[in-house]
């Protein structure tokens, strides 16, 4: 099944990136930017000719035409335009125009004549007569030339032949068909839409129903359209067919070839949608599918699905062996094939080919297999003929596994194992690998395998050799510690020995340390389980603690304490000290500071004991109270007073723990926190913590308005607020404070507020009174004879303040704006209308307009409606 799939244009995507944009040419020379999806539209720029349509180029240059035939480029910022070339139209109006994606623009117009322009080599051609009456614009869509046409009509247009035109649709809408415009959303998704006259309502075409649905309604009057990527619909590639080679035996030796025509040039081919290339014929491929994409110079693409099939060669589904055994050529291979065509013939060497799948009488190795049918197509693969190992004894173990008993054993080990049967008599012979309950000898071992390969090893179980305790020493612990320990001295016995003193816990270590003193039983083991025991006895140590320490007391900072140390036990001469390092004969130290103190004595074994004490200190020095007194608002006046107890002699006072003072008071101080310290003649010092608080801040929690009447003063507000200190009072644009919270009979705009305590803090902030709108008031007619009375449309109301026009726009009753401006105060005397057009004053009539008014908070108004101008 071949399938054709349109992918996404990768320029227009990046086109898609910035917006695809249409674009609309009014009867008034204005050029618009439509949003076809929000259907808003806004004026690009206002042209200083005449226009009747618009088209872009390619290249992104926007062409324009005249009734007169005058090609034009359009500079879309300043509205300048430069003439490119004339039309010769024989008396024909001009006002259709559109550009194909190779850059070729087209126009006609009210006789139906159509013309060309390249613009690349600056020549024009005249193509032939298209039968209809064109009314405002061509297009591209689906690489076909559509005409908007007299009578509600679009023209399917010939380029081939321009007398061949014909209706594509007929419809009937309210005024005539004057625009016609394709929209590109990407390369296979194309919409056109047509544009009436009158209202400028734009209709969404439908070709294969042949009907228009409507999608927006303008308020401008348009006389043709352009989108930037119209040029897309003019040349999309079309496929035709592929062809295919199919490849052989299923070698890489197929081709694919696809035809297309369409699209813009140069076209580029790829079966991967990463390697392109200019050539539309891809060789050298196995058979599969493929996926054959193609793309044109402006990224559009399409895909083909196409299958090339392999010729049906033999295919080595299997490959059977059956192994050698005992080293004999008795192997073979069976081949199963699949496939192929004719006869089937077989080989191991690639030379020698037989019609039987089976190879007989082979020894072990590697065979590599060809098989090959009449057509000479050819499969290949390989296979390992193993050969069944003659299965060898790897080792015996051998053991006595009693000191008394005949319970030794043989546990035999193989290469392989499987089905491998065991005797010790050559004769007997039996499926386990291990024999038990023998004695101590010398035995023959065989083993037979399933194939009937034998091989033979020899295997000695020694009679068991006795274990024995030589020796044991003990080590007693020195002072009162379990550190005693048991060295064991053992000969004899089989493999490894291991040592217990619980007869359950056995260890490989002779060494048993860590010891309390007591009786111990040692039994020790070796492999075959044989064992021996005796007793060892371990003494206990001399004891040492310390018994009592007095100690007397240190005057705060002044080393004058002691400590006196009183010992129990111990051997020898016993030691003191007061760090743990320096050891003294006297059990005495003094000269010492308060502190805490850790107290070690060693008798001559090195027995120690440690015990803690401390030397406290008399009349300790504390601050009983700290009085604080807070600041006032922003002022740094706070401060604090310091009252000591215990002290000796005199004290000093610091709150940065740097500068001391004789005085207890600390003043001129900021809010925030301190830690005061202090210290006496005897060097006793204290420290403690101190807060300054700051004043409670005033808070404006909320304020509600009520507005002013227009042209009066009805306004009020209320203030509700917390916080502060002491009596709160309130003043409004400069006036008296008050203790009341709210103000009356105040103009409606903006009001300065200040609320104050009484340290002097206070809140400044601006209040707005909402002022009520007064009625605007519009007049239905007016009379611009310059004789003073109502020589303008003006708009008028009590109350001017900050009220701005932002849009004023009169139209006739053919909907053509007459007059235009923005941005004006309500109460200006310049902007009005007055009457005149292009600087001429228009008839008596009635004309149409559309107010906007912005109010000075922010909202508007729109008011619509008639104006009777009176001579």
């Amino acid at each position: 099944m071949k399938k054709i799939i349109l992918l996404p244009v990768i320029f227009f995507c990046l086109g898609q990136l910035f917006g695809q944009v249409i674009y609309l040419s009014s009867t008034n020379n204005r050029i618009y930017r439509l949003n076809i999806v929000t259907c808003n539209y806004t004026q690009i720029v206002q042209l200083s000719r005449g226009i009747t349509d618009i088209s872009f180029h390619p290249d992104g240059t926007l062409y324009g035409i005249d009734s007169g035939g005058n090609l034009f480029k359009i500079d879309t910022l300043s509205g300048a335009t430069t003439n490119v070339y004339q039309f010769n139209g024989a008396g024909q109006r001009f006002n259709s125009l559109t550009t194909s994606a190779t850059g070729i623009s087209y126009s006609t117009g009210d006789t139906g004549a159509l013309f060309s322009y390249d613009n690349s080599t600056g020549t024009g051609t005249f193509l032939g007569f298209i039968g209809f009456r064109a009314t405002g614009d061509l297009t591209f869509y689906k690489g076909k030339l559509y005409a908007a046409a007299e009578n509600d009509r679009i023209i399917l247009v010939d380029l081939n032949n321009p007398a061949n035109s014909s209706i594509a649709i007929d419809e009937n809408i309210f005024g005539e068909i004057f625009g016609i415009v394709s929209y590109s959303a990407s390369c296979d998704s194309i919409n056109c839409y047509a544009i009436s006259s009158g209202n400028s309502d734009i209709y969404e075409i439908n070709f294969a129903s042949k009907s228009l649905q409507l999608k927006c309604q303008l308020n401008i009057r348009v006389g043709g359209g352009a989108s930037t990527y119209e040029f897309f619909g003019s040349a999309p590639i079309i496929y035709n067919d592929v062809s295919s080679t199919n490849p052989t035996c299923s070698n890489s030796d197929g081709s694919l070839t696809i035809n297309v025509t369409g699209g813009i040039a140069p076209l580029k081919y790829s079966l991967d949608g990463v390697n392109y290339q200019p050539s539309n014929t891809f060789s050298n491929l196995p058979g599969g599918s493929y996926q054959f994409i193609v793309s044109d110079a402006n990224g559009c693409t399409i895909i083909e699905e196409v299958t090339l099939l392999s010729s049906p060669g033999p295919v080595i589904e299997n490959v059977a062996m059956v192994p050698s055994t005992c080293g004999s050529s008795n192997g073979e291979i069976d081949v199963s094939v699949n496939g192929g065509n004719g006869m089937i013939g077989y080989s191991i060497d690639a030379l020698s080919y037989q019609s039987s799948p089976v190879f007989s009488n082979l020894s072990s190795g590697h065979y590599l297999i060809t098989v090959r049918d009449t057509a000479g197509c050819i499969a290949i693969d390989s296979i390992d003929l193993t050969a069944l190992s003659l299965d060898t004894i790897e080792s015996i173990s051998a053991s006595l596994i009693s000191c008394d008993e005949n319970l030794g054993s043989l546990i035999i080990e193989v290469q392989n194992g499987n089905g491998v049967q065991y005797s010790i008599d050559g004769i007997n012979f039996q499926s386990k690998n291990h024999f038990d309950q023998l004695g101590p000898a010398t035995y023959l071992v065989t083993i037979r395998d399933i194939n009937g390969c034998k091989d033979t090893m020899t295997a000695m179980i020694s009679p068991p050799v006795a274990v024995l305790i030589d020796q044991v020493a003990t080590v007693d612990p020195l002072c009162d510690y379990d550190k005693g320990s048991i060295i064991i001295t053992a000969s004899g016995g089989t493999g490894q020995i291991t040592y217990s003193l619980d007869d359950i816990n056995f260890q490989t270590s002779n060494l048993f340390d860590q010891l309390t003193p007591l009786t111990y039983q040692i039994i020790i083991r070796d492999d075959n389980g044989c064992r021996d025991t005796t007793d060892a006895l371990i003494n206990p140590g001399v004891a040492m603690n310390i018994e009592d320490m007095v100690t007397d007391s240190s005057h705060c900072t002044t080393s004058d304490g002691s400590i006196i140390v009183t010992p129990l036990g111990g051997t020898g001469q016993i030691e003191y000290s007061i760090d743990g390092i320096n050891f003294q004969p006297l059990n005495h130290f003094d000269f010492l500071a308060p502190s805490n103190y850790q107290i070690t004595i060693k008798d001559q074994n090195g027995c120690i004991d440690t015990a803690n004490t401390t030397i406290s200190s008399i009349n300790a020095l504390v601050i009983g109270n700290i009085e604080s007194i807070p600041t006032r608002c922003d002022i740094a006046d706070g401060s604090l007073e310091v009252t000591p107890v215990g002290e000796i002699g005199q004290v000093q006072y610091s709150i940065d723990g740097t500068n001391f003072q004789s005085s207890n008071k600390f003043s001129n101080l900021g809010s925030g926190h301190y830690i005061i310290d202090i210290i006496d003649d005897a060097g006793c010092k204290a420290m403690a913590p101190a807060d300054i608080a700051e004043p409670l801040p005033i808070i404006i929690s909320g304020i509600i308005t009520q507005p002013s009447a227009c042209e009066e003063i009805t306004g009020s507000m209320v203030i509700h607020f917390s916080g502060g200190t002491g009596q709160i009072t309130f003043s409004i644009d400069g006036s008296s404070f008050q203790t009341e919270n709210s103000f009356q009979q105040l103009t409606g705009g903006l009001h300065q507020l200040i609320v104050a305590d009484e340290n002097g803090c206070q809140i400044d902030t601006t209040i707005r009174i909402p002022r009520l709108r007064c009625k605007i008031y519009i007049p239905n007619s007016f009379s611009p004879n310059l004789d003073g009375i109502n020589d303008f449309f003006q708009l008028s109301t009590s109350d001017e303040f900050n009220i701005t026009v932002t849009k004023y726009m009169i139209f006739d009753r053919w909907g053509n704006m007459v007059y235009n401006a923005e941005y004006f105060p309500i109460g200006s005397t310049e902007f009005w209308w007055d009457g005149t057009y292009k600087k001429m004053t228009m008839s008596s009539g009635v004309f149409a307009y559309y107010i906007e008014v912005k109010y000075e908070d922010g909202e508007s108004d729109i008011f619509k409606g008639d104006v009777t101008l009176v001579k």
